[in-house]
């Protein structure tokens, strides 16, 4: 919960002389310090007070987001109603009590929770790879930041054919790999080590295509209580907490094309959340896990499987360095950058710590035009048009809401009804 203070203002004491004066001379100095007291705090109140008090949700309506375009820094209100049951725990017996999990709307209290809230998400950084020429993509990312309250650090990514033989990793083919396969994994290492160089505590890394729900802040409060449970340290009652996300991981893998959600032992410790209103319907989930014999709208942090693309991903000091070493000094002896880093978390090697969110949270936006600018790994073919702009599994997306957060309205869930559709356009039509 983001406070606000008005600052300590000094009281200025004023001794009276015990010696007669004239009432009306008393009046008039009491009233001369009263109108002094309130210019000042008028003058020095902070700006953009009265919007931060605003909720991502309403109350009343939990599904209904609202605009965050005029609100300087969101609120961490709950995401779901206090009245509803909204985890399930899946655990191995033996394992029952090692961590207690609380609920979205306590989570939302609790002191260590409110860097949620800033503009890095609670990391130290938020990173984003993007080819210098690709200023159409920077472009579109700073636009979706600014209008979600977040900041980017943007680090040039690497062309294939400019990293020298000698840089490449021991045993690797880079005929195999790709010349862009290759310079992806240079970008990555570059991201990597400027965490090492700097010594950050955390760090999350974007693709430059990336999109992600307008409620991100009130969604990552649910990774970091699920991220808590999952690495068993879920103990806000007992231990301190410096971080939102605790500080038993190295990698956190929130942004993907497809994942694997084990649901039997071994992979006992997953949190479960439904009905998470950021989930789109069954029929528009996408990935590799099977969400039609599960619940409509559930979410899973749970520990990392096999995860394809690394389309966003948060990293410890202590996950970069392992990550740097096996990666870059070792050699990449498992394919291009998110397979190695895949068999990484899944092998454990370095004892990796990994724990993934499926539906991802983080997803490459697919811009109405040209498709030969989707990926610049891939090249697309540019005669080829798509009709409408869409990303997969993001319920709100910021980036096609852009305009209407600009303008201060309602954002759009990008799978609603056309009945409800066509109601919402004919009450905005009529405004």
């Amino acid at each position: 919960m983001v406070k606000l203070s008005l600052g300590g203002l000094s009281r200025t004491e004023v001794m009276i002389s015990p010696r007669p004066r004239p009432v009306i001379g008393i009046t008039a100095g009491v009233l001369l310090l009263c109108i002094l007291f309130f210019s000042f705090t008028t003058l020095y109140r902070p700006r953009g007070s009265e919007q931060l008090r605003e909720k991502i949700f309403e109350p009343d309506e939990p599904t209904a987001t609202q605009s965050l375009a005029s609100t300087p820094t969101p609120e961490l209100m709950p995401l779901f109603p206090e009245d509803e049951t909204n985890v399930v725990l899946d655990y191995d017996e033996e394992d029952e009590g090692n961590g207690a999990p609380i609920s979205d709307a306590e989570a939302s209290k609790l002191e260590y929770m409110a860097p949620l809230a800033n503009e890095t998400l609670g990391f130290e950084k938020i990173f984003v790879i993007n080819l210098p020429a690709r200023t159409d993509k920077r472009d579109a990312l700073t636009l979706a930041a600014s209008l979600t309250h977040m900041k980017l650090t943007f680090l040039p990514a690497v062309y294939g054919p400019d990293v020298p033989d000698k840089a490449v990793p021991m045993g690797t083919n880079r005929t195999l790999l790709w010349e862009t396969n290759l310079g992806s994994w240079r970008s990555h290492m570059n991201a990597l080590r400027e965490v090492v160089e700097n010594g950050y505590s955390s760090a999350l890394i974007l693709e430059d295509d990336m999109d992600w729900d307008v409620n991100i802040h009130s969604q990552l409060r649910s990774l970091a209580v699920g991220t808590q449970y999952v690495t068993s340290t879920m103990q806000p009652h007992r231990t301190a907490i410096s971080s939102p996300y605790g500080s038993a991981w190295d990698l956190l893998w929130v942004g993907h094309c497809g994942e694997v959600v084990h649901t039997e032992p071994p992979h006992y410790r997953n949190y479960t959340v439904h009905p998470d209103p950021t989930v789109p319907p069954r029929d528009h989930c996408t990935g590799q896990h099977r969400f039609k014999e599960y619940p409509a709208r559930t979410r899973w942090i749970h520990e990392t499987g096999s995860p394809v693309c690394t389309f966003a991903y948060a990293v410890s000091l202590a996950g970069a360095q392992k990550i740097l070493y096996r990666q870059s000094l070792v050699g990449l002896d498992h394919g291009p950058f998110d397979n190695s880093l895949s068999w990484m978390c899944g092998a454990g090697e370095l004892d990796m710590k990994c724990v993934s969110v499926t539906p991802p949270l983080f997803e490459q936006h697919m811009r109405k035009g040209s498709m030969g600018g989707d990926s610049d790994i891939r090249q697309g073919d540019p005669k080829a048009q798509r009709e409408k702009a869409y990303t997969k599994n993001i319920v709100w997306s910021t980036r096609m809401n852009i305009d209407r957060l600009i303008m201060g309205k309602e954002p759009i869930d990008q799978f609603e009804e056309e009945g409800k559709a066509a109601e919402r356009r004919k009450k905005e039509e009529g405004e």
